[in-house]
C-alpha cells in the first residue's frame, strides 16, 4: 500500500512539473510552482543572456537560461540582450536586435569582448559581474530563497488604434530601505524566428525567446525613491509607443527595482503586454 501511494505521488509530481503546465502559477517560496490564488511575495530574478546571432556559442547558454527558467518558474526573469558587432545586420543575417540599453550595458561593462555573457541581479560573483553561463544557476541558488525586501506588479493596457502602451509599475515595500533606487522599464519580444549561428552550421529558423526590444528607460532605470518603509506603496506610469516590426502579442513588460548605488536588481517582475 505505501509503495501504491509513492508512485501514485510520484506520477502526480511528474505530470504537474514546471515544464508541463501550460498556464503558469504564482510561485510560493521555493523552487516549485505553487497556487495562484495564494500567492507569496518571492525575490525574482533578472538573468541577462548577452547574446548575438552570429556568435557560434550562444545558443547553449540560451538553452541553460531556458533551463533554469523551466525549472525556477516564476522566480526567474529572462532577458536575451543582442550585443556587439556579432549582432550587426548583414545579408545572411538581416534582422537587427541590437537597443540603445543594450549598447549602453556593453559599453559599461565590455560585455561583447567575450560572448556568451550573462549577468544574474547584476551582483557580482567570485568577483565577476558577468558570468559564464555555467555560473548562472549557482547564483540564482544563492538568491532564489531570500525574502524580497519589495513586491512589484504591472497593470497594462495596449491601445491597437494608436498602437500606444500605458504600464503602470506598482512598488510594495516589504522592509525599510534607506537607499536610492532606481526604476526601469524593458519591452521583450519573445518566439522571434530569424537565422542564428551554432556552431559550424547556421540554424535559418532559429527560435529566439525574450529579446530585448526596448528600453523605456535607461539600461539601468531611472531615480524612482530615496528611501521606502515597510507598507509603502508607490506607483510610476509609462506610455510609449511600440515599433511595427513587433509582434505585440507575444511581447511583454519586464520591470525591475534596483539600488542606485550599485545597480543591483532588488526585484523583477514580468507581465504581458497583450492578455491573452
Amino acid at each position: 500500500m505505501k509503495l501504491f501511494k509513492i508512485i501514485t505521488f510520484a506520477l502526480f509530481i511528474f505530470f504537474f512539473s514546471c515544464n508541463t503546465i501550460e498556464n503558469p502559477l504564482k510561485e510560493t517560496n521555493d523552487n516549485t510552482c505553487g497556487d495562484e490564488n495564494d500567492p507569496v511575495p518571492i525575490r525574482k530574478i533578472l538573468v541577462e543572456d548577452y547574446t548575438a546571432h552570429k556568435c557560434v556559442f550562444c545558443p547553449a547558454a540560451a538553452d541553460i537560461l531556458q533551463e533554469i527558467t523551466d525549472k525556477y518558474c516564476d522566480h526567474i526573469v529572462p532577458v536575451g540582450i543582442h550585443v556587439g558587432f556579432l549582432a550587426e545586420p548583414d545579408e545572411d543575417f538581416p534582422a537587427d536586435y541590437r537597443t540603445d540599453a543594450g549598447n549602453e550595458l556593453d559599453n559599461e561593462f565590455n560585455i561583447s569582448a567575450g560572448l556568451p555573457k550573462g549577468m544574474v541581479n547584476r551582483i557580482e560573483y567570485e568577483g565577476n559581474i558577468l558570468l559564464a553561463s555555467s555560473n548562472w544557476e549557482t547564483v540564482v541558488n544563492l538568491l532564489y530563497n531570500l525574502k524580497p525586501e519589495v513586491d512589484i506588479s504591472i497593470e497594462s493596457s495596449y491601445n491597437e488604434n494608436t498602437h500606444t502602451v500605458t504600464a503602470t509599475i506598482t512598488a510594495e515595500y516589504l522592509s525599510d530601505i534607506n537607499y536610492d533606487m532606481n526604476i526601469g522599464l524593458y519591452v521583450t519580444e519573445d518566439s522571434i524566428i530569424s537565422p542564428q549561428k551554432n556552431g559550424v552550421t547556421t540554424v535559418e529558423d532559429y527560435v529566439h525567446r525574450h529579446v530585448l526590444r526596448k528600453g523605456i528607460t535607461g539600461a539601468f532605470g531611472e531615480n524612482f525613491v530615496t528611501s521606502a518603509k515597510f507598507g509603502d506603496i508607490i506607483e510610476k506610469t509609462f506610455i510609449f509607443n511600440t515599433n511595427a516590426e513587433w509582434n505585440i502579442n507575444h511581447c511583454e513588460l519586464v520591470a525591475f527595482i534596483s539600488n542606485g548605488s550599485t545597480n543591483e536588481i532588488i526585484q523583477a517582475e514580468s507581465e504581458h503586454i497583450v492578455q491573452n
